[in-house]
Parts: C-alpha cells; structure tokens; sequence
C-alpha cells in the first residue's frame, strides 16, 4: 500500500521537529566539568572525613568505660567496698581508673571518701568513707580509660 507524494507532503506539514540545539563547544563544557569533578572531589573529602572521625570515636569509645553505682546506707564513721563491674570488660587491667562520689540532699558539713583499691579487666574495687557520722548513700561515678 503506497502512499502519494501529496500525501506524504501533507503529512511533513503537520509534523514539526524542533532542531537540535548546537552543541557548545568544548572550550564552555570543559569549566562546566571541572566544576562537577571539584565539587564530586569535595564531596568525597567530607564523606572520607566523616568516616574517619566515626572510626575515631568507635576506637575511644572501645577504650573508654563509665559507671554509676549507689553505696547502700553507709552508717557514719563506716567504710565500705564497693565492686564496680564495667558493662564490657577490657582485654586487660591496663587502663587508668578514677572514681568520684556524688552526695545529694546531705546536710554540710557531711564528706565522704573514696580510693581504689583493686582493679582487674572486669571492674574495680573502691573503698568509700563516711568521715561524718550520719549514715549516707552517696552515687559513686567510675570512669576507666584504657591504656
């Protein structure tokens, strides 16, 4: 079934084609991609820095360890040794311990006191004080920094 030349004509008529755009020459593309792979490089250097800075902090944290623990009613004049077990164990006792002790609501005048006594992977030992004389249950903070 073929078609005739009027028909064919008729029918290009109908249908317009925009012309391509030219094609801009290289010397305007070639800033226009340097600005993409400066700007993809940039993007990689952040990502990269990102990256690290979470591996660091992953490390500390493997190396770093914190516990609260509350000394039941220490009468006054009392010592007390309280076991302070870490939430995950160290490789080994090679790490630098410090301890200190929270009293809330206690009248002044009342101190307490704490010193290490043994430590070990899985925790530490500290012998808390009451130097006063009325019974306290002060929160001994444990904080441990592996060497």
């Amino acid at each position: 079934m073929g078609h005739s030349q009027e028909q064919i004509d008729a029918i290009s008529n109908l249908i317009t084609v925009d012309p391509m755009p030219p094609v801009p020459p290289l010397q305007r593309l070639t800033p226009r991609l340097d600005a993409l792979e400066t700007s993809q490089t940039e993007q990689n250097a952040a990502l990269a820095a990102n990256a690290l800075s979470m591996i660091a902090v992953s490390a500390f944290m493997e190396k770093f360890r914190t516990k609260r623990v509350t000394v039941q009613n220490l009468a006054g004049l009392a010592l007390s040794d309280v076991t302070v077990t870490w939430p995950k164990p160290f490789p080994d006792a090679n790490y630098t311990a410090t301890v200190s002790l929270m009293q809330m609501g206690v009248p002044a005048g009342i101190t307490i006191d704490c010193a290490l006594v043994s430590q070990t992977a899985a925790g530490i030992v500290v012998r808390v004080k009451n130097i006063g004389i009325s019974a306290q249950a002060p929160v001994l903070h444990a904080m441990a920094l592996h060497d």
